[in-house]
């Protein structure tokens, strides 16, 4: 156990796995469950840093599409999109809503501006200021809203089901608990319905954790 979590610590997840797995195994065994825990535990640690050195090199990659954009003078909606994505999944919160907003002002579709609208909702929340993520979130689900029957966008559903999401947790957050299960299981619907995988995993975690309250 003891070499595979250093081995993860010298980034080689491969073999920091297969150390992990056969130490788990041995410890299986012999019936030391405590053990077998920590395996565990390692592993996930291991699942974790691996998924946070991708997300560092997705972040420089959108960084490099954002630095061409600016000096060949192209658009840059979407590389300063991307550049919330990844700031936002990386923790780093204040430079997300700046990206945002920056986004939203140069979007002209309504189901965009819904969309980037949710987005900064989340990151309200995440700041602690709830009832501003509210009113946000309201904002940008009218948007959707009025633009759903007519809207050719291709992620419309992907936009919806991450917008349910995003108010199921700040319904939450206000104390609205039964109002937030009806959003993520709403959510969670229409994610099957589309086959939206990334999504469905995402609001089932949601929908299990309110579940359990």
């Amino acid at each position: 156990m003891e070499r595979g979590w250093k081995t993860r610590e010298e980034h080689n997840f491969e073999e920091a796995e297969k150390l992990l797995n056969e130490a788990k195994d041995i410890f299986e065994r012999e019936g030391d469950w405590f053990n077998v825990t920590e395996c565990l535990n390692h592993l996930a640690y291991n699942k974790k840093t691996q998924a946070q050195n991708m997300l560092t090199e997705g972040y420089a990659l959108a960084s490099e599409s954002l630095k061409i954009a600016k000096e060949k003078g192209t658009k840059n909606v979407f590389a300063n999109r991307a550049m919330l994505s990844l700031s936002d999944a990386l923790g780093v919160y204040e430079e997300a809503i700046n990206y945002a907003k920056e986004t939203l002002e140069t979007f002209g579709e309504i189901a965009d501006r819904a969309d980037i609208l949710s987005h900064i909702a989340t990151l309200e929340l995440r700041a602690g200021d709830k009832e501003k993520a509210k009113e946000t979130i309201e904002e940008a689900d009218s948007l959707l809203e009025k633009t759903w029957d007519e809207s050719k966008a291709p992620h419309i559903y992907i936009w919806k089901t991450r917008l349910l999401g995003a108010k199921a947790l700040i319904e939450y957050d206000l104390g609205n608990i039964e109002v937030a299960k009806k959003l993520a299981e709403d959510g969670l619907q229409l994610a099957k319905e589309k086959e939206l995988k990334t999504r469905v995993k995402q609001l089932e975690h949601l929908v299990n954790f309110l579940s359990s309250l």
